[in-house]
């Protein structure tokens, strides 16, 4: 058995041998223990026993055994013991064995267990892929995450980052090509192009989505909607919120709002804040039926997400029930910079609606939404200047126009 690759022993070779490695272990054979330990971790030949396992490869540990100690850490880690784990992990590192180098360089650039290190993640990483007992597959591994640590926390060193993903993308690692690409956006979008496709033909998530915005978008590439709609299709079909999202504004573009809605409220489901915003819109502008209330729980979901055109539906949506909530909210969106949400909140500051006339400074946000480039800010500001108020015909077109700037199609017609 010792002088085996444990990996190809079969069960019933390690049935036969066990009796003699245990007694070899027992006396004290440091490579004896390891192996033994090995054998109850994995249950060849014996019922797998994790107890036994560490019990084996604690004697090899205390022995100086690195793969051992590392072993070690993988079980009391699965046990719960994270910080024991973690010991040991730091032991076989010390130790200079590589492996565990690596999975500690992991842990200090991601801040797993230990706070985020990234000198020392760096140096871990360098001195792993000096040593000679990394395999091949582990190195393509280290190269891709230190790459990473370059291109995520150290942009002056942009090409060491790309050296070390370009050596594990080359190897076959997706997560490499895609973040390589990410790399090469900026300087040679073509070539950054050609890797992220790489990787989302290889089945990386990020990728996919990323090259459906690119081929949105003719970003190292020529536009192509349809084929970007089939890698948002892909992503989204895999739980991706913003795929989803990206799926429901392929749909939203073509008026086909029931289906819009479907990919919307997936994404919303997961948090993505427009996808809420533009689910509720959708409900709020009654494009779809609304017989649950949709449009205030999505408009209010998006909204606590600090989305400030959400907050000036909102405020539309309570202003309908004379709710006093609505100037409140109006107020938060114009001050959040939202060009509605100031037009609105100057109508209701000059025409005193659920708050304290004040002429003046409802024709002070009525202009800013006109600085920014909205015309019906423009109409209402005439028609103010006029020296009248607008009736409800005026305030009724200035609502569906408004409606219709912003896409909707039936305010459009």
């Amino acid at each position: 058995l010792l002088k085996m690759n444990s990996d190809n022993i079969s069960s019933s070779d390690y049935a036969r041998g066990v009796d003699c490695i245990n007694k070899a272990a027992d006396s004290g054979h440091i490579e004896a223990q390891f192996v033994l330990g090995k054998v109850f971790a994995l249950g060849r030949g014996v019922e797998p026993n994790s107890d036994t396992a560490i019990a084996w490869y604690t004697k090899a540990s205390e022995k100086g055994h690195a793969e051992a100690m590392l072993n070690l850490g993988h079980l009391l880690k699965q046990q719960g013991n994270a910080s024991k784990a973690l010991e040991m992990f730091e032991r076989s590192a010390a130790a200079g064995f590589a492996p565990a180098q690596v999975i500690l360089a992991q842990y200090y650039a991601f801040g797993y267990i230990v706070p985020i290190d990234y000198q020392k993640s760096e140096e871990l990483f360098l001195s792993a892929l000096k040593s000679p007992n990394l395999t091949e597959l582990d190195k393509m591994d280290a190269c891709a995450l230190l790459g990473r640590v370059y291109l995520c926390t150290k942009p002056q060193q942009l090409g060491k980052a790309i050296e070390y993903l370009k050596r594990a993308a080359e190897a076959g690692d997706h997560g490499a090509q895609f973040y390589l690409g990410a790399a090469l956006r900026d300087n040679n979008p073509t070539e950054a192009f050609s890797w992220i496709l790489k990787a989302a033909k290889g089945g990386f998530l990020d990728a996919q989505y990323d090259i459906a915005l690119a081929l949105l978008k003719g970003v190292g590439t020529e536009p192509n909607e349809q084929e970007s709609f089939q890698w948002f299709l892909k992503a989204a079909e895999r739980g991706h919120a913003k795929a989803q999202l990206g799926v429901g504004q392929a749909y939203h573009r073509e008026n086909n709002y029931n289906a819009a809605v479907e990919w919307y409220t997936k994404a919303a489901h997961q948090g993505e804040s427009l996808s809420q915003e533009l689910l509720g819109q959708l409900y709020f502008l009654k494009l779809v039926d609304d017989p649950d209330n949709q449009a205030e729980h999505w408009l209010t979901k998006a909204s606590d997400q600090g989305m400030m055109y959400s907050k000036t539906m909102l405020s539309q949506l309570y202003r309908q029930r004379d709710d006093l909530r609505s100037f409140s909210l109006c107020k938060q969106a114009a001050e959040g910079g939202d060009p509605m949400g100031q037009f609105w909140c100057g109508i209701a500051l000059y025409t005193g609606d659920n708050v304290a006339e004040s002429k003046t400074e409802g024709i002070s946000w009525i202009m800013k939404a006109k600085d920014s480039s909205i015309p019906v800010g423009e109409i209402m500001l005439s028609l103010l200047k006029s020296g009248e108020l607008p009736n409800v015909p005026q305030i009724t077109f200035i609502i569906t126009l408004s409606h219709a700037e912003a896409g909707h199609a039936e305010a459009q017609a």
